[in-house]
């Protein structure tokens, strides 16, 4: 036999209790089971908050991801109010009364007022809510609820969680109705318009509106710090 070949090492059976003894395979000791159970244990609860943590995460960046979504879709819905208020009054054809006293195109889309002596397809009546109305419905805004009374906008805004109450312009954004003069019964006010532009730095809101201007005659646009005359501001919804 060749020394120290294979043969002639010594070997130890797992049943010989020598040095080298092995224990069957899959034995532990209860020392050690009990150490692996707490083991498991704590990585069982770290998974649990892990997974509460995660899903909390989750809740809040969907939550403030519709909320950026719906502050999107507000601006992009005052811009187009804005550029339609413009477009009008700068359209010469209709800026402005024909015929009889009030008769204009506004009330003629809304629909109602009287005809009597206004050209066809128009109508007389007090149509600052009118042209409003027309601007915001062509933008793709709600008009449900908006009559040719100005204080119509008090109750759109409230019904629709969007009212401001007072002159203060925070808050205030381009496509904003503003409403003048509500009576604190709510049902009648003197006139409204549309914001078209909110200046911070100055303080100042420009504002664009039908039966205006010149002997309340025209769609006009004035720049002015808001004052006591100012009641609130509504903001269209889609």
């Amino acid at each position: 036999m060749v020394p120290g070949s294979l043969k002639d090492r010594p070997r130890c059976s797992p049943e010989s209790g020598g040095v080298g003894q092995r224990r069957p395979r899959n034995t532990r000791t209860r020392g050690e089971t009990t150490v692996l159970s707490r083991v498991i244990r704590v990585f069982a609860l770290v998974a649990a908050l892990f997974a509460v943590t995660s899903g909390a995460a989750v809740a809040t960046a969907q939550v403030s991801a519709a909320e950026e979504s719906t502050a999107e879709a507000e601006a992009s819905l005052g811009a187009k109010v804005a550029a339609i208020a413009k477009r009008e009054l700068a359209n010469e054809d209709r800026n402005h009364e024909k015929g009889a006293n009030n008769c204009n195109f506004y009330s003629g889309k809304a629909g109602s007022g009287s005809t009597k002596g206004c050209p066809k397809g128009w109508r007389a009546e007090a149509w600052c809510a009118d042209f409003l109305k027309y601007v915001w419905k062509q933008a793709g805004a709600k008009t449900s609820g908006i009559t040719p009374a100005a204080a119509s906008l008090y109750a759109y805004g409230k019904n629709n969680k969007t009212w401001n109450s007072g002159s203060s312009i925070k808050g205030v954004k381009v496509g904003d109705a503003v409403v003048y003069e509500l009576k604190n019964s709510g049902t009648w006010a003197r006139h409204v318009g549309i914001v078209t532009g909110v200046s911070t730095k100055t303080g100042k809101i420009t504002v664009i509106s039908g039966n205006s201007g010149v002997n309340s005659k025209q769609v006009s646009s004035r720049t002015f710090t808001p004052d006591g005359s100012v009641s609130g501001y509504a903001s269209p919804v889609s």
